[in-house]
């Protein structure tokens, strides 16, 4: 599939057309609406950086590869590679369900442990609750269509759906782990899934992308999330891949009256990435909770968009994205949290705070509010800067050299995040991760 900057979408249609014959003749709802998804999507454009949303981010780099997205099962060699890196993995009590190249593998998952706690389905679009993948928060949330996720639902062969049980308290972490392998051809993937959280349930899930190989990879990953009333979930997104990487991400949240959703997005790895996070508040006593951490060195752009849409009174959430930039990367951050008219008694804020290691580092931070009501509490900002020479100074001093004395300051940097808002089930993973990225990159 080639995807040229320039290309006419129509070139794509053969592609499209040998998606729906996997579908044809299958229950439900599936092949129709993935015609209509089709149809959107041939109707867009690639996004350029004459758009707002895409000011800062060129994704020409992404485009001018021709990528392989119906690539073969893995061979007996690339499991094995698989299972070695999973072994980086070090969750306590998880279940693990794992993707390679944004496909199943049953031989590496957990899903008859798993199956005991969810009801979960990894089909090529049958499944019960397979059209929730076509209920997009963009039709609420987004302001600008977003071509990559029509793209997904168009492109998808095969959907991941989870549903807890009711009132069920799962004590084990899922964990969905997505394995890209690489190649002599650039490799691309459709991840789709969808979690719907039962009413009194909780749920700690994290989905974690990882490469083997310096192969050009591509994931563009939709993910919807549907928690009822007083519902809770811990998720954590979590993204290491190589260099030769490209990560698009499009996450829609539903929270109704009572639930929780508290997120926590990591990226250290990529060549491009872009991740948009969209989160609507539903209902009475609905709390969102963002936590962001980006590590960008050499020539890496990590590009964050965040929405939250209060859409009732009585809501609230807090966000905290933190990065740390080095070399010539680039990151954006632009978030914005929409207060409609008549949500009433909103409590919200939003910052992001980053360092620049390098003079050719470069961040975009735009925080934004849009408020209509008139009884509420909404707080924003931005804060752009370098390490602190008086406290490198200072831990000089006591005998620290200079190399050691910025780590430690950076790793008290970063843990403020890390201990703010990931599950704790799942610190030890991440805290190992960081200080592998930290010590290799900065």
């Amino acid at each position: 599939m080639n995807l040229n900057l320039n290309q006419q979408t129509r070139s794509l249609k053969a592609q499209f057309d040998q998606v729906l014959t996997g579908f044809e003749g299958r229950p439900g709802p599936v092949l129709e609406l993935k015609k209509k998804a089709w149809e959107d999507f041939s109707n867009s454009s690639w996004p350029t950086k004459n758009k707002e949303a895409w000011k800062y981010t060129n994704i020409k780099p992404l485009l001018k590869h021709t990528y392989d997205f119906d690539p073969k099962a893995p061979n007996k060699s690339e499991v094995n590679l698989v299972r070695e890196k999973l072994k980086d993995i070090n969750i306590k009590n998880a279940l693990k369900i794992v993707l390679i190249n944004g496909k199943f593998n049953e031989e590496l998952s957990d899903l008859t442990q798993a199956q005991n706690y969810f009801v979960i389905d990894a089909s090529n679009g049958t499944g019960p609750n397979d059209n929730r993948a076509f209920e997009p928060a963009s039709e609420v949330l987004n302001e600008d269509q977003n071509c990559f996720e029509l793209m997904n639902l168009a492109f998808f062969t095969q959907s991941l759906s989870i549903s807890t049980k009711k009132n069920n308290e799962v004590e084990k972490p899922l964990v969905i782990v997505n394995v890209s392998t690489g190649g002599e051809a650039p490799l691309g993937s459709f991840v789709n899934i969808s979690l719907t959280c039962a009413p009194g349930s909780k749920l700690t899930l994290a989905h974690i992308f990882m490469s083997i190989g310096e192969g050009v990879s591509f994931n563009n990953v939709v993910s919807n999330f549907y928690l009822n009333e007083n519902s809770s979930l811990n998720y954590l997104k979590f993204q290491n891949e190589g260099q030769n990487s490209f990560h698009v991400s499009t996450e829609n949240v539903h929270v109704k009256a009572k639930a929780v959703y508290e997120g926590l997005n990591v990226d250290l790895g990529g060549s491009l990435v872009r991740n948009e996070l969209n989160v609507n508040l539903l209902g009475p006593q609905a709390h969102a909770q963002l936590g962001g951490l980006y590590l960008a060195s050499n020539t890496q752009h990590i590009d964050n968009h965040t929405l939250i849409h209060h859409n009732s009174g009585q809501t609230t959430s807090a966000q905290l994205y933190k990065g740390v930039l080095t070399d010539s990367s680039h990151s954006v951050f632009n978030g914005k949290v929409k207060i409609s008219e008549g949500s009433q008694q909103v409590n919200s804020s939003q910052y992001n705070k980053n360092l620049l290691l390098s003079s050719k580092a470069e961040i975009d931070s735009k925080p934004e509010l849009e408020v209509s009501a008139d009884d509420v509490s909404a707080a924003h900002g931005s804060a752009i800067g370098a390490l602190d020479e008086e406290q490198i100074f200072y831990l000089e001093t006591r005998g620290i050299n200079r190399e050691q004395a910025i780590k430690i300051l950076l790793r008290g940097y970063v843990d403020e995040v890390v201990f703010d808002f990931s599950p704790q089930t799942l610190k030890s993973f991440i805290s190992h991760q960081l200080t592998q990225t930290l010590t290799e990159q900065f």
